[in-house]
């Protein structure tokens, strides 16, 4: 069963992440959805910034062009830099890969693609996971339905590109509303395929 519980919420169950102890009792550090079974509990905050980690997968913006790289907005607290030769422009939207991450949170970005012709959504990060789906079924079906060219970045910003981009959007939006319901991936398809 889920429940939302709110920041000093008593839980009924362990649960290590996102909680703190006071005398013997766990209680909630964050406003999330709160899941437990016979292994113990889990809380999934409901808004979170996103925090770089290497190897990660990230649409950014660029924010400030500079000699010999580019400063990138990648919808985090934390300012990512990207060395590169290549002279970007304000706004450009590129893909990468975080490469290191300093003591700050400060990423490195590294292995750049210029992304053109399409649109860029914002999601909760933390939504991220459900977008994509296990062994990436829900983000398949949702290339098939749309027939979009679509790129998930780790920091809450997906690039959408050919096919119908509007029903993409429109799709994106509803799963990450309705990311705590089971079953969503089957009802997507379904909806997917009675909007053809």
């Amino acid at each position: 069963m889920k429940t939302i519980v709110v920041p000093g919420e008593k839980l009924s169950s362990e649960t290590r992440f996102n909680t703190y102890k006071d005398n013997g009792e766990t209680f909630s550090l964050v406003c999330g959805v709160f899941s437990e079974n016979d292994k113990g509990g889990k809380i999934v905050p409901i808004k979170e910034k996103y925090i770089p980690k290497i190897d990660d997968q990230i649409i950014g913006v660029v924010s400030e062009p500079k000699y010999g790289g580019a400063v990138i907005d990648i919808n985090s607290p934390y300012s990512a830099f990207l060395p590169t030769k290549r002279e970007y422009k304000h706004y450009e939207i590129i893909s990468a890969s975080v490469m290191e991450v300093d003591e700050t949170n400060n990423p490195k970005l590294g292995y750049e693609k210029l992304l053109t012709g399409g649109e860029v959504i914002s999601v909760a990060p933390e939504k991220i996971p459900r977008i994509i789906g296990k062994n990436n079924s829900m983000i398949d079906a949702i290339r098939n339905g749309t027939g979009c060219m679509i790129m998930v970045g780790r920091n809450g910003r997906i690039f959408i590109a050919n096919g119908d981009i509007e029903k993409a959007k429109q799709t994106i939006k509803r799963v990450e509303k309705e990311a705590h319901k089971s079953g969503l991936t089957d009802e997507i398809t379904k909806f997917l395929g009675e909007k053809q």
